[in-house]
């Protein structure tokens, strides 16, 4: 059976907040498990995971899936699935801010 560990030790590992590597889990940025209520990492995952993002290479090659685009509403006035998107695209930009920062302690050897 395979070691799981909570969002503090992930927390440690990669240089995150445990709230940051939650809402990363929730958001499915991060490979996890929900078990009543409370995200479980498997170790070999998270360092997979990060190997692919410091190397560049993929994880694995997930299978596409077909989903239409939302309306994004006229130029005035957003609609809810624009407004969506919109928020889902601000998340995955401060997510790769993150992740940068994070890479770049790694790189220097986890200095600040």
């Amino acid at each position: 059976m395979e070691a799981l560990v909570g969002v503090n030790q992930v927390g440690r590992l990669l240089k995150l907040t445990p709230s940051t590597v939650s809402k990363m889990a929730r958001l499915g940025e991060l490979p996890a498990r929900k078990f009543g209520g409370a995200y479980k990492f498997n170790l070999e995952e998270i360092r997979a995971w990060l190997e692919a993002r410091v190397t560049g290479r993929p994880e694995a090659e997930p299978e596409p899936i077909d989903v239409p685009l939302p309306d994004l509403g006229d130029a005035d006035g957003a609609s809810s699935e624009g407004r969506l998107l919109a928020s889902i695209l601000a998340e995955q930009r401060e997510t790769r801010r993150v992740l940068v920062k994070v890479l770049n302690r790694l790189r220097q050897g986890g200095r600040r």
